[in-house]
């Protein structure tokens, strides 16, 4: 399960992809058949140093 995350991540990748077919028909000009697909992959990294982030140098 996700816990809270009391940061903002150090490094943030988005990936979007999109696949569209189309298929012609018998006569020319004329669509039979269409398709699409789409994707998203989010990805979020945090950088940790014993349990604490890791730009917190100042000890509090």
């Amino acid at each position: 399960m996700l816990k809270a995350v009391p940061t903002r991540p150090d490094r943030l990748g988005v990936q979007v992809g999109m696949k569209l077919v189309v298929k012609g028909g018998v006569l020319a000009g004329v669509v039979a058949e269409t398709s699409g697909e789409a994707s998203l992959n989010l990805t979020m990294e945090w950088d940790l140093v014993s349990g604490t982030d890791a730009t917190d140098n100042d000890g509090a």
